[in-house]
């Protein structure tokens, strides 16, 4: 894997959609810009390809084109999408229409043959998989096909003109079908009869990134097909019913949240959004965002294997840094820059050491632990110590500040650190009144002592609410600013 976007596993979430996708004939993806979309469904495509032929689109390629000429412009993509896969058989596909497809190649060359060619350069700078060989080729197979049907039609025939003219008046309105539209259908249909396990799927892709009118003109084409009256059987024949261009499925790919208030500035505040947006899915949106992995990939794949042994802190810090993300930017970029900012965090720790005071006869504490990686993470990201959720998590911050607790003798004058062979006395001293006091015991530090250096060690076992205890972790925070200082650049 080459990039931190596919490092977070996605495929519970490939499953969930095709599931989504089986139960639907028209459906949205909704995702908010830079949360994953695109990889997402281009893994959707790789892993279920055997499933579907799909025909993804960008109309955000169409930007500079008039409102009216939107639809053509889909209708080419289709079909070079359609002629460039190595599915299609342009030999097997048997042309009902013959006398439709030979005007389309012989009335029309300059105005359909040509445009197609001359978009195809464009669809490629957009990034969309095309084998221009396969087009040409494909195309004049076509063609050649088409020249075998010439002799069955007399150019004077009246009757042909009239059924070519039927479709090609109509282009440009939202009921329009003409000579492309029938080709489609017809590559669309065959290739269904010749592959009957596997269903034809039409994706919209960001929509949301498109001129508003741009997206409703391309929603109310296909809206106009799916109100219409029950087609007749010669029009059910070419169309194939339900979807336009005999399409099993259309999935449109966008921020659900992005059209809504596309729409409201559009049509008005009060308009029915959720009734006209019904008609472009047949339930709910499939709301998909990459964010919500990212945390238990920070946690699983990222952390310091040795913070996982403190896994509500983990939980903490992962949320701060999903909550630090910028919403602006892509997943893709978030997560290389919490990925740098993790990988450098230990470089921001000083390799030093803390010489105590006489008490500890030249002891010393070093800077190696897992409670500095903390901190040093904390720095790499611009978060305080007090974001972290302290409380309810405190047994474990007991556990990972371990061998600095001894540090708070440095802020409490009351509070005694005594070395004894390899283990730690620990006691405080109750000032009852003016000069006269007690002291108070807690339980030892064992084995925590060697030569000089003192070790990590674990007191979440004592009683926090208890005199000694309590005084000690009272100081937990002059004990993070300290090491903060001394420890982390």
């Amino acid at each position: 894997m080459t990039t931190e976007e596919n490092m977070i596993p996605i495929e519970p979430y490939l499953k969930d959609f095709k599931q989504y996708l089986d139960a639907n004939s028209r459906c949205i993806l909704s995702a908010k810009f830079g949360n994953g979309k695109s990889y997402f469904i281009s893994s959707f495509i790789k892993e279920y390809s055997n499933d579907y032929l799909f025909i993804p689109i960008y109309p955000v390629n169409y930007q500079v084109m008039d409102n009216k000429d939107i639809f053509e412009l889909i209708k080419r993509d289709i079909l070079i999408k359609l002629l460039s896969s190595e599915e299609i058989n342009i030999n097997e596909i048997e042309l009902n229409a013959a006398s439709l497809f030979y005007y389309f190649f012989t009335n029309n060359q300059e105005d359909k043959f040509l445009d197609i060619l001359s978009i195809i350069p464009d669809i490629n700078i957009y990034g969309i998989d095309i084998n221009i060989s396969y087009v040409i080729k494909k195309l004049k197979e076509v063609k050649d096909k088409f020249a075998t049907y010439k002799k069955q039609f007399k150019s004077d025939d009246e009757t042909y003109e009239s059924y070519i003219t039927q479709f090609d008046s109509l282009k440009g309105s939202i009921y329009e079908f003409d000579t492309i539209s029938q080709l489609i259908c017809d590559i669309i249909r065959e290739y269904k009869n010749k592959n009957p396990t596997k269903e034809v799927v039409l994706i919209i892709e960001d929509l949301d990134r498109i001129d508003p009118a741009h997206i409703f003109r391309i929603l109310n084409v296909f809206s106009a097909h799916f109100d219409r009256y029950t087609p007749g059987l010669v029009e059910f024949d070419k169309t194939c019913g339900d979807n336009k261009f005999c399409l099993d499925k259309i999935v449109t790919v966008c921020d659900i949240n992005n059209i809504k208030k596309i729409y409201a500035h559009v049509y008005g505040k009060e308009t029915d959004f959720i009734g006209y947006i019904s008609k472009f899915s047949n339930s709910k949106a499939y709301d998909y965002s990459l964010t919500e992995k990212i945390k238990e990939f920070l946690i699983n794949t990222l952390l310091d294997k040795d913070l996982l042994k403190y896994p509500q802190i983990c939980d903490s810090l992962s949320d701060l840094i999903v909550s630090s993300m910028d919403e602006k930017s892509t997943v893709k970029s978030n997560l290389r820059i919490i990925k740098e900012r993790i990988v450098n965090a230990n470089n921001l720790i000083r390799s030093k050491s803390i010489n105590l005071n006489q008490r500890f006869a030249g002891k010393y504490i070093t800077s190696d632990s897992d409670f500095t990686k903390l901190l040093a993470l904390l720095k790499a990201f611009g978060f305080s110590f007090n974001n972290l959720k302290i409380e309810s998590t405190f047994d474990e911050f007991v556990r990972i500040i371990g061998k600095y607790w001894i540090l708070a003798a440095i802020f409490g004058r009351n509070i005694i650190f005594e070395p004894c062979n390899n283990n730690i006395k620990v006691a405080y001293y109750r000032e009852i009144r003016q000069g006269i006091g007690d002291w108070l015991q807690s339980d030892p530090i064992y084995n925590c002592i060697d030569g000089d250096q003192i070790l990590d060690f674990d007191i979440s076992n004592w009683d926090a609410e208890a005199t000694v205890p309590s005084y000690i972790f009272d100081q937990i925070h002059n004990i993070v600013n300290y090491l903060n200082r001394v420890f982390i650049i």
